[in-house]
């Protein structure tokens, strides 16, 4: 994020020494609307990555519901006489795993499940080869 930060305002100090020469271009007006764009697509990235979040009390919710759930089934098997210890495993496992899998995806900067970098990958390949281009020329 700080390197990304970095890139941005680095596009954004260059838009405005363009800005200093000629606003008046059309290759001006593409840049800067280009330069926003970029930075709206990463704020909103950081919004829906960072911000929006299963609130506390739903996972809580979502905790207690698991518990009580496997403390019923655990009952029922109990009384029933019919329940085994593999069943009982397994839907201790599912259970777990459910709850693990909706808090790794709710909370991404864990490493448990990562972003797709690609489209920023590519946007940085796209604008070394202009860059390459532009110093060509």
């Amino acid at each position: 994020m700080a390197r990304s930060q970095q890139i941005l305002d680095s596009f954004w100090n260059y838009s405005e020494k363009l800005g200093e020469l000629d606003r008046s271009s059309e290759n001006y007006a593409l840049y800067i609307s280009s330069v926003n764009d970029l930075v709206d697509n990463y704020n909103h990235r950081i919004t829906m990555t960072l911000e929006y979040r299963i609130p506390v009390a739903i996972l809580w919710v979502l905790f207690v519901i698991a518990f009580l759930s496997m403390l019923a089934l655990g009952y029922q098997f109990g009384i029933s006489g019919k329940g085994s210890f593999r069943i009982n495993l397994l839907l201790g496992i599912v259970f777990s795993v459910v709850m693990f899998l909706i808090l790794s995806l709710d909370r991404p900067e864990t490493g448990i499940a990562k972003l797709n970098q690609k489209p920023m990958f590519t946007l940085q390949h796209q604008l070394d080869t202009m860059q390459n281009v532009a110093a060509g020329q």
